[in-house]
């Protein structure tokens, strides 16, 4: 009876104290959420990058969330439909070479429910990259002069910002043409008589740097300094070409232009065979040979004007483009096929 009493006093102190009663009790009890499953994208080593995808089927109207064991923490989710959660998350660097699983968390009624997923997924570790320069090459079109622009051309590490020093001057900015291709004009002065090389400063995001200096000096006037010291010299593919037009398996006129970029100042050789068929076993033969040659300009662009003149109505042309810099590297032959017509 005493225990009875005390109890009904209990619960009279808490109606007058925190306005509650019997029925408010009554509807704040509710029963938890159920998590029925667990699963996610994480098949394989996942990469910085990647995107993993987490689902839940449980009870529906609860608020999901789902963290990554020992990794990430409270990352929301969202009931696509009644009852199934979905949530993603952008794994980082800073998640490499981690092991974890995906647990869920759904919180209904005051209550909350975990549950882990049955399979774990790793995060693999990407390499290192270091900012690396491999060659850093001055072009011009004969020896220096003062006022003569220039071309400073660095291969290495794409994705970098590249400066380059000369002389007293620092900080000249190199643009990223291509992958791991930094170029840069520069205008000679009176005081690059001095006979110093380019040095050129690259840096990653990453926070790596790394610096080149030119196997050549850029000097005011010296004759000497023109084709230089560069151990890459008659190097094949040490340098590269493209025939931009015409394009393989075009059909044009016998009078056409061919274009493409090679390096500031290289020397492009152009040859362009006819070739026609001896019988109708389709055996081809050639016919006649056409060689050009051009200088490209200061920002290693050319133009070819072609004429091959012949007394069949259409033929069958080869196109053979090479390029060759002033230090002697030369570039792998860039072929194609195109047919020509009156």
């Amino acid at each position: 009876m005493f225990i009875m009493l005390r109890k009904a006093l209990v619960l009279a102190v808490a109606v007058l104290l925190l306005g509650f009663t019997p029925s408010a009790f009554a509807q704040t009890a509710g029963p938890a959420a159920h998590i029925y499953g667990v699963y996610h994208n994480g098949v394989r080593a996942m990469q910085p990058g990647d995107i993993l995808t987490a689902e839940v089927d449980g009870t529906a109207g609860a608020t999901a969330t789902f963290d990554l064991l020992g990794v990430s923490n409270g990352n929301p989710m969202r009931e696509t439909s009644p009852g199934h959660y979905l949530g993603t998350v952008t794994i980082s660097a800073q998640m490499a070479g981690q092991s974890t699983t995906v647990v869920a968390h759904l919180v209904q009624n005051g209550l909350t429910i975990a549950r882990q997923s049955a399979t774990n997924f790793s995060i693999a570790v990407t390499p290192s990259v270091t900012a690396t320069l491999t060659s850093v090459r001055i072009y011009s079109r004969g020896p220096v002069q003062v006022g003569q622009t220039v071309s400073v051309i660095a291969h290495g590490t794409p994705g970098g910002s590249a400066t380059m020093d000369v002389g007293a001057q620092t900080g000249i900015p190199l643009t990223e043409t291509r992958p791991g291709r930094y170029r840069a004009q520069y205008a000679v002065t009176a005081a690059d008589v001095l006979n110093r090389p380019v040095l050129v400063t690259l840096r990653l995001s990453n926070g790596t740097v790394t610096t080149l200096a030119s196997a050549q000096s850029l000097a005011r006037s010296y004759p000497g300094n023109y084709g230089g010291n560069d151990a890459a010299a008659h190097n094949p593919g040490a340098l590269y070409v493209t025939l931009d037009s015409p394009h393989e398996g075009d059909y044009t006129n016998s009078d056409f232009t061919a274009t493409g970029t090679t390096e500031p100042f290289a020397t492009v050789t152009f040859n362009a065979t006819t070739r026609n068929d001896l019988n109708s076993g389709g055996i081809d033969v050639d016919t006649r040979t056409v060689n050009l040659q051009v200088q490209a300009d200061e920002y290693g662009n050319y133009s070819i004007p072609v004429h091959l003149h012949f007394e069949h109505n259409h033929a069958n042309v080869v196109l053979d483009v090479t390029a060759r810099d002033q230090y002697g590297n030369t570039s792998h032959p860039v072929q194609i096929y195109i047919v020509t017509g009156p």
